[in-house]
């Protein structure tokens, strides 16, 4: 069986190495031809076109801008393909729900790249909420703060897709924060959320996001989401308040504590690992799910779900939204 990786920017090409790493056989498509030498400096042969490669492969790992994800799901699903789409699902709600019971009657894989579900931070801090020992969640607060320039410093943060106003924007593209509320806290609506452009960087698209969110409808809860990519000093981490504990998780130091309720540190978790790591893991999730029947993390459905939570926001903060 066959790996393909559609798009072989920075995601795509940290696919194909852990793809490749874990003996798949890869295979490899972008219409840039730089993209593509680099590519095969790596061994990988490269499709004639986006078309030859699903029909090659068993699945595919698509890293398009993800204007194009639709379009590319589609093909996938018609080339028999099993497939992993890079987040966001799509930009837009309109579709997904037709390839997503397209993909089930057929018995394919759609899984969507959620990675902090792969974080051992996040699951350490799942499993405390789901065991109740310190009781019923309360509120939940998740921050990432970072600086666009220095996430790919050999490219012009100004010419890539996260600064167009109709796809790109901290939103769309610090989505994981999102998915976490989600994975941690249960389905979320969001309720409400400012957004905008701080004036630090050269870009069209809103550039920070204060997001509140409602978690379940009998006893809601409701947490707090600050995005922006505009601070040289990074952060990304959350708290979890219980009736009798919190939990505080350090995403970059990979760190988790747990207080009790006189505020006395009960638990202090150095978890190793890597972000790396945790992408490994996911493909090796999802080979598992296409060649074992294993559950992803990450399913369309769930995806579907955080997407509309998305759409909810942007259209709440008056961002622009593309329907087709």
């Amino acid at each position: 069986m066959s790996i393909g990786i559609l798009g072989l920017g920075s995601i795509g090409m940290r696919h194909l190495k852990n793809a490749l790493s874990l003996g798949e056989n890869v295979v490899g498509f972008d219409p840039d031809e730089e993209r593509q030498a680099l590519a095969h400096s790596h061994d990988v042969d490269i499709a004639e076109n986006e078309q030859a490669l699903f029909e090659q492969v068993d699945a595919v790992v698509i890293c398009s801008p993800n204007k194009f994800h639709l379009q590319n799901i589609k093909t996938a699903i018609d080339c028999g393909c099993h497939i992993l789409v890079e987040k966001p699902f799509s930009h837009t709600l309109n579709g997904l729900e037709v390839v997503i019971s397209q993909a089930k009657k057929r018995k394919l894989v759609l899984a969507v790249a959620m990675n902090l579900r792969f974080n051992a931070v996040s699951r350490s801090a799942r499993e405390i909420i789901k065991n109740k020992k310190f009781g019923e969640v309360l509120w939940g607060r998740f921050i990432c703060s970072s600086y666009l320039p220095s996430w790919r410093p050999h490219q012009d943060y100004r010419v890539n897709y996260t600064t167009d106003p109709q796809y790109g924007g901290v939103i769309f593209d610090v989505i994981h924060e999102i998915d976490l509320a989600h994975y941690l806290l249960g389905a979320a609506s969001a309720q409400s959320c400012v957004a905008w452009q701080s004036g630090v960087l050269e870009t069209k698209a809103e550039d920070c996001a204060e997001i509140v969110l409602r978690h379940g409808d009998a006893r809601p809860v409701y947490s707090n989401i600050h995005l922006d990519y505009v601070s040289p000093n990074k952060k990304r981490g959350f708290e979890i308040q219980m009736k009798k504990g919190l939990i505080r998780g350090d995403l970059f130091a990979r760190s988790l504590e747990v207080f009790d309720e006189q505020d006395v540190l009960v638990r202090q978790d150095a978890l190793h690992g890597s972000f790396n790591k945790d992408y490994v893991d996911e493909m090796k999730a999802f080979i598992a799910a296409f060649k074992k029947g294993e559950p992803f993390p990450c399913c369309a459905d769930e995806a579907y779900s955080v997407l509309e939570t998305v759409v909810e926001a942007r259209s709440l903060a008056g961002l622009p939204l593309v329907h087709k």
